[in-house]
């Protein structure tokens, strides 16, 4: 809805228990998602699937970023925090790395607030070719080298990570000249 607070899922084509540990396989085994029991206050509809449009980030990591979407079954009502972490396995593609090396590999989610990439902290498997990590919300995720990050300016001055979430946050200070009347 227009409110945020319910969404339309077409077909769910996956479901979770309230009461019970929940195993999602997408996208032809590509995506794995474990729903604890308890982590959600209602049973779930999730969907595994390309952003839609509008909420596509302007930058894609791999060029192939998932959104996890979920509402409530009985509700309807739009599910994006959890009370227990949930955890998403990702299996990566060597073709989509860009030889970057693959243990710097690091799961990103996207926030929509100010259009940016967070890294959450990630297993690799490398032997499976999978990416594992855990987030209390969903939103649209992608995967990249951490080494990305360093092509691209401002420079990092405080480097914060969450957590609990392992969402990364920097400040920078900028000079500004200033302005007529002393502002």
């Amino acid at each position: 809805g227009k409110d945020g607070q319910s969404i339309h899922i077409d077909s769910a084509k996956y479901e979770t228990q309230k009461s019970n540990n929940s195993h999602i396989d997408a996208e032809d085994g590509k995506i794995q998602i474990d729903v604890p029991a308890d982590a959600a206050g209602e049973d779930l509809a999730v969907d595994v699937r390309p952003p839609s449009f509008h909420k596509m980030p302007a930058v894609s990591l791999t060029g192939y970023p998932i959104e996890i979407i979920a509402a409530g079954k009985d509700t309807g009502t739009n599910v994006k925090k959890f009370q227990k972490p949930i955890t998403i396995k990702i299996k990566y593609d060597k073709e989509r790395i860009f030889g970057k090396n693959e243990g710097d590999l690091m799961v990103y989610w996207y926030n929509e607030e100010d259009y940016d990439w967070y890294p959450l902290p990630t297993i690799v498997d490398l032997e499976s070719q999978t990416l594992t990590a855990e987030s209390d919300h969903l939103t649209v995720f992608d995967y990249k080298a951490t080494s990305w990050q360093a092509y691209s300016p401002p420079t990092v001055d405080d480097f914060k990570v969450s957590d609990f979430t392992g969402a990364a946050t920097y400040a920078l200070d900028v000079w500004t000249p200033p302005a007529p009347g002393g502002l």
